[in-house]
């Protein structure tokens, strides 16, 4: 299995491949798509899977930037689309949690006739050889996201897809390892977006991935421990892990991280301002999970140098080794 993590500013996006198969997480932004930025971005015609994980810019305006310039269906026919969009409702601009976007995602899927798969936690999908299993959303956050969805957006029609500016300013994090007990509270009122982001869980032969998108750490946690409870195992051993929301503190948790076990970790974001993730929490509770699991090495995958330039003052004091590394792939 290999997954390529391409440059996507602030945002997602990630190419899964598997036995000739081909699955592209997210889009990033319209620049992402760009051969001088992503040299290795697939073709429209190569894609046998598309998700969309939620409706955020950052993460839908590559897919969005194809298909706005087509004027028939780019994709080969026989590619599934997997994301939860809501067809023919909207709601009041509010472009800070990205509903303007999903609607014009909405308004150009149905413009071609392109459909999309809803995923919802619990669900199973068999795509060619690898089992998907969705950790995120749950349907009642789906269904407040519906209300939420209200019928007279204008401002979409003057909209335009633009490229992301990245931040010049240098980015330099301070990491303790503090075991801390970070429990953030599900926001439902003003963070709907990404508590209904689709996270799941990758299975092909013996490899396991999981992709987090923006998700909430709670929802995933009690998913993981339902599947954990089905399959009679205590921990899910993972080979590699997506990080959610480009490793902020809000968004990974001790409790979560107690009941996975992984030591390979990739973190997609440029590090720049105003956010500079990854935040320092979210790495030391990464380091303090891997101690305690008992793992000599923790991996930490950058798409981005800037991100990966943060200093461990008391690194040499750990009972761990760990590797930054920026690069575009990871072969499992």
């Amino acid at each position: 299995m290999k997954i390529t993590i391409f440059k996507a500013g602030k945002g997602d996006s990630l190419l899964v491949e598997w036995n000739n198969n081909k699955m592209l997480v997210d889009s990033g932004t319209p620049s992402t798509i760009n051969k001088k930025k992503n040299h290795n971005f697939p073709s429209t015609e190569c894609l046998d899977f598309c998700i969309f994980t939620h409706i955020d810019y950052d993460h839908i305006g590559g897919f969005l930037k194809i298909i706005s310039k087509s004027e028939v269906n780019p994709f080969k026919k026989e590619m599934v689309i997997y994301g939860n969009c809501f067809q023919n409702i909207s709601i009041d601009n509010d472009e800070f949690v990205g509903f303007k976007h999903g609607v014009l995602l909405q308004d150009e899927l149905i413009r071609l006739g392109l459909d999309s798969n809803r995923m919802i936690s619990g669900n199973f999908f068999e795509l060619n050889g690898a089992l998907l299993t969705v950790l995120s959303p749950e349907r009642q956050h789906l269904d407040l996201l519906l209300e939420k969805w209200d019928g007279h957006i204008k401002s979409n029609e003057s909209f335009k897809i633009e490229n992301e500016y990245v931040s010049v300013n240098d980015k330099e994090f301070y990491v303790e390892l503090v075991n801390e007990s970070l429990t953030p509270m599900l926001d439902l009122e003003n963070d709907i977006i990404n508590v209904t982001s689709i996270a799941f869980l990758f299975e092909h032969e013996r490899k396991r991935v999981m992709f987090l998108a923006d998700s909430h750490p709670k929802i995933v946690y009690d998913n993981v421990k339902k599947l954990l409870d089905c399959r009679g195992e205590k921990f899910l051993d993972v080979d590699l892990i997506k990080l959610s929301h480009h490793g902020s503190r809000y968004n990974t948790s001790n409790e979560l991280l107690s009941v996975l076990k992984c030591n390979r970790f990739i973190i997609s974001t440029d590090g720049s301002e105003p956010y500079n993730h990854p935040h320092h929490q979210t790495l030391s509770m990464l380091i303090a999970s891997a101690i305690d699991q008992g793992f000599e090495d923790l991996y930490l995958y950058f798409n981005y140098e800037r991100a990966s330039d943060f200093i461990i003052l008391n690194e040499d004091n750990l009972n761990i080794k760990i590797y930054k590394i920026v690069c575009v792939e990871v072969i499992l």
